[in-house]
């Protein structure tokens, strides 16, 4: 298995990039890597070509996995499926920059059902019947699926929640305790 931090949003309703913000003296970015680490796997970034150059100086080109244009997926999936493709055998924990009220236990209980319930293609936490793709464990068969899909032409949308919809998912419902761990920070506004 692998991490993945994801990074390589836009930021537009933010203003600036949201992984390289700093919260309590580390960037965003470092912060959704020391979460992730809980898990005692390589972890990486997922970064678009423009943060390419700025990444590389903070955290070096080792970590960094960059978009790739050819799979004409935008967003999330992109990230997701780019990671995929240079890492095909590891199934993938994801973990997006903005979820900066994440914490390792929330980590751990993913983890901890992904390594007891082997049959599943995903694993996410459920919020409202809402599914949170985010923070969310895919195996790298599941990802050939959805590659394949998208090289067929036949993947018809390009939301994380399209393709869960395609998959076999285990779901595991949020705690009233760990709502706030899924709070994604967007604008300004959220922060205060």
């Amino acid at each position: 298995m692998i991490g993945v931090v994801l990074c390589g949003g836009q930021s537009s309703r933010m203003g600036e990039d949201k992984a390289m913000m700093n919260t309590k003296g580390i960037s965003w970015a470092q912060a959704s890597i020391n979460v992730l680490s809980t898990l005692n796997c390589p972890i990486y970034l997922s970064v678009n070509k423009v943060q390419l150059p700025a990444y590389g100086v903070a955290y070096g080109t080792e970590i960094l996995i960059t978009d790739i244009d050819s799979l004409e997926l935008y967003g999330p999936l992109s990230g997701l499926m780019s990671a995929h493709v240079k890492f095909p055998l590891q199934d993938i924990f994801i973990l997006a920059c903005d979820m900066q009220s994440m914490e390792s236990k929330a980590i751990i209980e993913l983890y901890n059902t992904y390594t007891s319930q082997t049959n599943y293609d995903a694993y996410v936490f459920m919020q409202q019947e809402k599914r949170e793709p985010l923070c969310a464990i895919y195996t790298h068969t599941a990802l050939q699926k959805i590659l394949k899909m998208n090289t067929d032409k036949i993947l018809k949308k390009h939301s994380m929640n399209y393709m869960l919809d395609q998959l076999t998912v285990f779901e595991i419902n949020i705690n009233p305790d760990q709502i706030e761990f899924f709070k994604n920070y967007n604008t300004p506004g959220d922060l205060q």
